[in-house]
């Protein structure tokens, strides 16, 4: 946001602004600092990202919601994927009324994308998507090809590129 706007960038009363923030956040803490100081830290940087650009001109925000970090094939792999998920749940519970309340505050308007409910059901039922792999990665920690996308189609059809990004 800071680069943003310090690089003289405006916005539209009529745009969408997208601010996705708090995975890296979740990921990188999760282990060393309680759920509810962790969601409240990317609740105020959210807080302050829309104040900001309302500020220069935007008006109308999407904000998605975080998937279940233990349902990616990291989070599943690191043994910890029942806390991840129950994070990424607490947060999201928390999101919509604090929301609201910047709704409130700055004068915009605020929509919620359900990118849970998305993953949820991407791996519920994978074929419904165009998906036949929602486990493996493409690429390992090195960004290196794990076998499990060899073909253009296959990559096509897998959810996860490496273990934590869809």
């Amino acid at each position: 946001v800071n680069a943003f706007i310090g690089g003289g960038g405006t916005v539209p009363a009529d745009a969408l602004t997208v601010i996705w923030i708090g995975s890296n956040d979740f990921l990188r803490n999760a282990a060393t600092t309680p759920p509810s100081q962790l969601t409240n830290t990317v609740l105020t940087n959210i807080g302050t990202a829309i104040g900001t650009l309302n500020a220069f001109g935007a008006q109308n925000f999407l904000v998605p919601n975080l998937p279940k970090f233990g349902n990616s094939p990291g989070g599943a792999a690191s043994g910890l994927a029942d806390a991840l998920n129950s994070l990424a749940s607490f947060y999201n519970s928390n999101l919509h009324t604090t929301l609201i309340g910047f709704e409130n505050q700055f004068g915009v308007n605020i929509f919620i994308m359900d990118i849970e409910g998305l993953f949820d059901d991407a791996i519920a039922n994978p074929s419904l998507y165009g998906l036949n792999n929602t486990a493996i990665p493409c690429l390992d920690g090195l960004l290196r090809p794990t076998g499990a996308c060899p073909t253009e189609a296959a990559a096509d059809a897998a959810l996860f590129w490496d273990a934590i990004h869809p």
